[in-house]
């Protein structure tokens, strides 16, 4: 009798198993494996600076883009040339905004052609703000609201205080000495900006064709005298064959900055962290050159002494006559247009400001 109940019993516990794991769920099947992540979108710019690639600014411009396009993890890929190389030089604002440039890096002087009062000012004023100064007056004195205002009919985006910003320049190579106002009646010169407009009141004669055709100008007798840049890049281009004399002066062009513009359609491209990338790196970029060229120019300037060049500050008399006939000059532009009253105003208000705190910065 026990075997049967026990007989009974294991074959009632079988069942309820057979019974149990037949109404079981199904084991699931294996996740799939997931899709290959999609490769990132690559965005390709093609830019010009509106000087020569020798030149160590744009050495250092160009080491910075490589830290950018590392930083962008590949997302980025600018192709950067020269002047001259894709476009004339003083033609890049003029491509950018019709779209045929991506990328311009360029001084507002070579603006002049699309806006002939303003622009010129924009890159640097006689007498007027410092690198420093100007830098501090972009950011916090109104001046990269001014810039947008400037360009807002224009298809171009201007990085609020991206590029970068100069030492002075140096006040005139020449082969004629220069001492008195006077020396400079007749004097042939190749010039740009205000700097340029002013010297030709003062009885120069100014022409101004690319950087690069200075030095065979000068061997031809075609000027004898120009302008070009600071020491450091002067240096870098070989100019301490062509101009015995070398004046030093930071009243004719105390800066030079250089913009860094965008055509705004490949800039609306860009998704919001590249334009942040973008942007943190021009504007890092403005002290980065200015400081590599507070210490080139000291460099430069033994240079070209230790090679025989005659190198001097410019004369009481001429600082004088120039700033008065830069004053005279400044006050006949804002009297012409009241944008260029407005913008002068603001940098000499800036510069009045510093003034009362700090000797200059």
């Amino acid at each position: 009798m026990r075997k049967k109940i026990l007989s009974v019993l294991i074959a009632f516990v079988l069942g309820t198993s057979l019974i149990l794991i037949a109404c079981a769920a199904p084991a699931p099947a294996p996740a799939p494996a997931p899709a290959p992540a999609q490769p990132a979108e690559v965005y390709r710019f093609v830019g010009q600076v509106a000087s020569m690639l020798v030149d160590p600014k744009n050495q250092e411009w160009m080491e910075m883009l490589d830290e950018m396009q590392l930083a962008s993890g590949g997302r980025l890929e600018i192709e950067w040339h020269g002047a001259g190389d894709i476009v004339e030089q003083q033609m890049e604002f003029e491509t950018v905004n019709k779209g045929a440039l991506d990328l311009a890096l360029t001084p507002a002087a070579h603006w002049k052609k699309f806006i002939p009062g303003p622009a010129p000012m924009m890159s640097y004023v006689s007498g007027g703000l410092t690198g420093v100064e100007f830098h501090a007056w972009l950011m916090y004195g109104g001046g990269a609201e001014l810039m947008a205002e400037m360009l807002k009919d224009f298809n171009v985006y201007a990085i609020p205080y991206g590029g970068y910003i100069t030492t002075p320049e140096t006040w005139l190579h020449s082969d004629r000495e220069l001492k008195k106002p006077e020396d400079l009646e007749g004097l042939k010169f190749r010039g740009s900006g205000d700097g340029g407009e002013i010297l030709s009141r003062m009885g120069a004669s100014a022409s101004f064709f690319p950087s690069k055709e200075v030095y065979e100008s000068m061997q031809r007798g075609v000027i004898e005298a120009y302008e070009v840049s600071t020491p450091a890049s002067d240096w870098s281009r070989g100019l301490q064959e062509v101009g015995q004399y070398i004046y030093l002066s930071p009243s004719r062009q105390p800066m030079e900055y250089m913009q860094l513009l965008v055509y705004e359609e490949r800039w609306a491209e860009l998704p919001d962290d590249l334009k942040q990338l973008m942007t943190t790196f021009a504007q890092s970029a403005m002290m980065r050159v200015y400081y590599l060229y507070a210490v080139e120019d000291v460099k430069a300037v033994q240079n070209f002494i230790d090679y025989g060049n005659t190198v001097e500050l410019v004369s009481d008399e001429i600082e004088e006559a120039y700033a008065k006939e830069a004053r005279a000059f400044y006050a006949e532009k804002c009297a012409s247009d009241p944008f260029i009253d407005k913008l002068y105003n603001s940098m000499m208000g800036f510069k009045d400001m510093i003034e009362r705190g700090f000797p200059r910065l």
